[in-house]
């Protein structure tokens, strides 16, 4: 409750007074310390977290790797990547998947968000596609499209509400209206 009304020290202290933690009241801790630009207790409660024998989840992963851009921590983004890499029920995380690629994207490293090994959906592209406009490493915006394309995706109506947006943004308007016409 503290941590939803940005009482972020007074949900801290809380968590602190009580021994037995689970996997949410950690979760909520690391998401709260992210959201409130706290990067580094964010990593530290990570850390915790793991001291303790508690088993990262997709959740606390995807909640940890804004830090690692907003630190320029890619060593550290890399490591936690590994980590999913190796544990089976991360890899088919969208959520994390889409922090993944964000994070490389973040850091300059355009073409390790796309070979991450996970494979994106159409949730995970469509939450892509503004990144990749807003992102000056990634100079190439319109592969985005083909790529999509090539995963099957073109029909999706929320994929193509994407792209339209993504085209609208870079001030490609006609694109966008053949895409509404048209479909992929």
């Amino acid at each position: 409750m503290y941590a939803k009304l940005g009482r972020v020290d007074d949900s801290k202290a809380i968590f602190e007074l009580y021994g037995d933690r689970d996997m949410v009241s950690w979760n909520t801790m690391i998401s709260s310390f992210s959201q409130s630009d706290r990067f580094n207790e964010a990593l530290t409660f990570l850390r915790l977290m793991v001291l303790e024998g508690i088993k990262p989840d997709g959740f606390a992963i995807a909640s940890v790797l804004p830090a690692c851009s907003h630190l320029e921590l890619l060593h550290l983004g890399k490591e936690i990547h590994a980590y999913a890499l190796r544990n089976d029920e991360l890899i088919g995380n969208s959520f994390m998947g889409s922090a993944l690629v964000d994070m490389y994207c973040n850091c300059k490293e355009v073409d390790s968000g796309q070979v991450s090994g996970l494979f994106p959906n159409t949730t995970t592209m469509a939450s892509t596609l503004p990144a990749c406009v807003d992102c000056e490493a990634f100079s190439d915006k319109e592969s985005m499209h083909g790529y999509v394309v090539k995963l099957g995706f073109g029909t999706d109506r929320y994929m193509q509400n994407a792209l339209m947006d993504m085209y609208c943004r870079m001030g490609k308007i006609e694109v966008s209206k053949y895409i509404q016409q048209h479909g992929d």
